[in-house]
C-alpha cells in the first residue's frame, strides 16, 4: 500500500500488507509464529540491518576527510552518521512491516536519516529477506499451510486479537471496531471506535495472555470517565463486558 505521511513535511512510503486469498482476513506475524520466535526474528533482522550498515561504513574509512568533504560538499562522518541506527532493542520493532511472498518474508525497515538529512544518506530503506524453508518448523500450523511447508488442508488462524481489526456490538445494536497491536513490549496499543462517530478511544492491556483466551482493556487513567472491556473467548468469539463509572454492558466482537 502506497502511503503518504505529514509531520514537519510530508512523505511517502510503502506499507506491506498480506492477505489470506481464502478468505480476505490479514495476515499478521501472531498468525505465523509463537512471540518467542517473532523476538528471535526481531533480533535477527536488527542485527542484519546493523551489517549491512557496518559494511558500508567500513567500505568508507579508506576515504580522507578532504576526500569525502569533496563528494558529499560539507564536512561528513559515515561512522557518525550512522552510530545510532538499528540500535533499539526493547519490543518488536523490526518485524513491524513485512510481506509474505511465495519462498520468503520479506521485513521492511526505514532508512536511518531524518528528513532533513536524507540526502546525505547513501542507504536508505532496508528489505531483509528470509527464506520460509529456514522457518519451516517455527512456523504455526496456520503459517504452514500457508506456506505451503507441510498440508494443503485449509487451517484457520489461532484465536488472538493483536493486529487485527475487529468488528463487534457495544450494548444491544451499537456498532463499534477495535484494532490494538502488541508491537513495543508487552503491552497493546489501540483505540476502539463507535462506527457511528469514528472517533478513537485509546486503550492500553498486556499482551501476554495465555492461549489468547482472556484480555482486559483499559482506556487511561487520566481520562475522566475511565472504561474497561474485558474479553473471553467462547465459542471462538471474543465477548464480555464494557464497564465506565459503574454501567456495565455486553460487548461481542464477531
Amino acid at each position: 500500500m502506497f502511503v503518504e505521511g505529514c509531520g514537519a513535511y510530508c512523505e511517502s512510503f510503502n506499507v506491506p500488507i498480506s492477505f489470506d486469498l481464502a478468505n480476505g482476513a490479514a495476515i499478521t506475524l501472531n498468525d505465523l509464529f509463537s512471540r518467542s520466535t517473532m523476538a528471535e526474528l526481531n533480533t535477527r533482522i536488527r542485527k542484519d540491518i546493523r551489517g549491512q550498515i557496518d559494511t558500508f561504513v567500513d567500505a568508507h574509512k579508506s576515504q580522507t576527510p578532504e576526500q569525502i568533504k569533496e563528494e558529499k560538499g560539507e564536512v561528513f562522518n559515515y561512522a557518525e552518521f550512522y552510530a545510532s541506527c538499528a540500535t533499539y532493542t526493547d519490543g518488536l520493532y523490526y518485524i513491524d512491516k513485512f510481506s509474505l511472498q511465495k519462498d520468503h518474508l520479506a521485513f521492511l525497515n526505514g532508512r536511518c536519516s531524518n528528513h532533513a538529512s536524507r540526502a546525505l544518506d547513501e542507504l536508505g530503506d532496508f528489505t531483509t529477506k528470509i527464506p520460509t524453508a529456514e522457518l519451516q518448523n517455527r512456523l504455526t500450523p496456520y503459517g504452514q499451510y500457508l506456506t505451503g511447508a507441510k498440508s494443503t488442508t485449509q487451517v484457520s488462524p489461532a484465536p488472538g486479537i493483536d493486529g487485527k481489526v475487529m468488528y463487534g456490538t457495544l450494548g444491544k445494536s451499537m456498532r463499534i471496531v477495535l484494532k490494538v497491536d502488541c508491537k513495543y513490549g508487552d503491552f497493546f496499543e489501540g483505540a476502539y471506535f463507535y462506527q457511528k462517530f469514528g472517533a478513537p478511544i485509546e486503550l492500553t492491556g498486556k499482551c501476554d495472555t495465555a492461549d489468547n483466551q482472556h484480555y482486559e482493556l483499559k482506556t487511561s487513567a487520566a481520562e475522566q470517565a475511565q472504561e474497561k472491556i474485558t474479553l473471553e473467548l467462547k465459542d471462538g468469539v471474543y465477548q464480555g463486558v464494557w464497564e465506565s463509572n459503574g454501567k456495565t454492558l455486553p460487548v461481542r466482537f464477531e
